[in-house]
């Protein structure tokens, strides 16, 4: 069962790779406010939602039980994760902070942002 945390990251978190180092700087930046929540998984794998993004830091054998979690939450968007196939298709996936072009290559846009192009060109 993914139950929600309020004192401490699970163990499996705490690590070198850079999901967990995200993971852990959103859970020193906003632990205890309502912008972002933080869930233990039954094996001891944690999922940070914030916003309409998603992190998840856990062992292969909670996949299913993340599946279903992120049936739950339609509003995520961006999805962090070590895992595969724990998300359909409609959620921009992210393997180990580089994004899987290979699931779905037209949901990934180019952002213009005017004002540095602006203060770029100058």
């Amino acid at each position: 069962m993914i139950s929600l945390v309020c004192d401490q990251l699970p163990s499996y978190v705490v690590g070198d790779e850079p999901l967990s180092g995200r993971l852990m700087a959103w859970w020193e930046a906003y632990r205890g406010t309502d912008f972002a929540h933080f869930y233990r998984t039954e094996q001891g794998g944690c999922i940070a939602l914030m916003d309409a993004q998603a992190i998840v830091c856990a062992p292969a054998e909670d996949a299913e039980e993340i599946s279903a979690f992120f049936k739950l939450q339609p509003q995520v968007r961006s999805l962090y994760t070590n895992l595969a196939d724990v998300v359909d298709g409609k959620v921009n996936h992210f393997t180990a902070m580089r994004a899987d072009f290979a699931a779905q290559p037209d949901t990934f846009d180019t952002v213009k942002l005017p004002v540095l192009h602006e203060c770029l060109s100058e």
